[in-house]
């Protein structure tokens, strides 16, 4: 974990466009966080609502497919599914699905066979643990997107998942950094090694990465 973090900005601290900043404010977390007493679910009512919108507007931007790591049962894998095959992409989704892992009781791989069911045909399935280099390798090499990383919740399990979306050309999203710390770092060492600002809303549960190349901070 040697080098350097970089900063974490807010998305004020940027000179958005405006499609893209429609798509925080109409999924604003305000109302909801202010009757929010479980840390755990805080910034987290609309997630998959701005995540879809965040694909959207990558996919209408930038070539390429769209990436989960780490699926649970689907209920997010679904509408990503369904958004690629709006756009003529694919889903690749990667998750071992092994029973005793994080989060993982044994009936998680049923339940997002059945949720994906009917976009199947739009969804490249890895069961495989995304740490795994064979993986990472493959990952590196399809034209992504939008990438949603939700995979184990270490530190350096994080910063791989990352930097093996590292190659995305639109949004790269990361789950529950808002209360992990781990996660937190782990995004601001991966912004420093890709070149990208690192962005958290303080009021939604996971933070971005957004290419530098294609985003502007405000003048101070």
């Amino acid at each position: 974990m040697l080098g350097q973090v970089s900063p974490l900005h807010r998305p004020e601290n940027f000179v958005l466009p405006s499609d893209f900043k429609t798509i925080l404010q109409d999924n604003s977390e305000d109302e909801h966080n202010a009757a929010c007493d479980n840390m755990y679910h805080y910034g987290g009512s609309l997630q998959r609502q701005r995540l879809v919108a965040l694909a959207e507007w990558s996919a209408q931007h930038y070539s390429g497919d769209f990436v989960e790591i780490g699926a649970f049962c689907g209920d997010t894998s679904k509408l990503l599914a369904e958004l690629a095959a709006k756009h003529q992409r694919r889903l690749i989704v990667i998750d071992p699905w092994i029973t005793g892992s994080q989060d993982c009781d044994g009936a998680e791989l049923a339940a997002f066979q059945n949720n994906i069911a009917a976009v199947r045909d739009h969804v490249d399935v890895w069961q495989a643990s995304s740490l795994d280099e064979e993986i990472i390798q493959r990952l590196k090499k399809r034209d992504v997107s939008f990438a949603f990383v939700d995979g184990l919740h270490t530190l350096k399990a994080c910063l791989s998942d990352i930097l093996s979306v590292g190659h995305t050309k639109g949004v790269i999203a990361i789950d529950d950094t808002r209360y992990n710390h781990d996660l937190l770092f782990s995004i601001q060492h991966a912004a420093n090694q890709l070149n990208h600002y690192a962005v958290q809303d303080p009021e939604f549960r996971e933070s971005f990465l957004l290419p530098k190349k294609d985003f502007s901070l405000k003048k101070t």
